[in-house]
């Protein structure tokens, strides 16, 4: 009879025991659920920056692009301050301001 009184204790204790180990370990895992969930909205902040950054990269890099473009069409003639369009051909480049007058030069581009 005291064997069994001794078993029963025991098997109170033992039941207690996993009884705090595994609310325990409900509380950890609640926690790191919370923390998961926290860590994937930061990481979609993060991404939705990251596309606005590289989206706003790439319109400035569109736009300068297309501004040295612009500038590489046309110079202003420095004796009459016209805007000259300039054409090249394999062996000289040919020239021309808004007065529909040609300048061809010499040298090779």
């Amino acid at each position: 009879m005291e064997n069994d009184y001794q078993l029963r204790l025991k098997d109170m204790n033992y039941n207690d025991k996993i009884k705090e180990l595994t609310e325990k370990f409900i509380q950890e895992m609640e926690s790191l659920k919370t923390k998961n969930q926290v860590l994937k909205t930061d990481k979609d902040k993060e991404e939705a920056k990251h596309e606005e950054k590289t989206a706003e990269l790439m319109e400035k890099q569109s736009n300068e692009v297309r501004e040295l473009g612009m500038s590489n069409q046309g110079f202003r003639d420095p004796w009459s301050n016209k805007l000259c369009f300039a054409t090249y051909s394999s062996s000289k480049a040919n020239i021309s301001n808004d007065d529909n007058v040609y300048y061809a030069l010499n040298q090779n581009i």
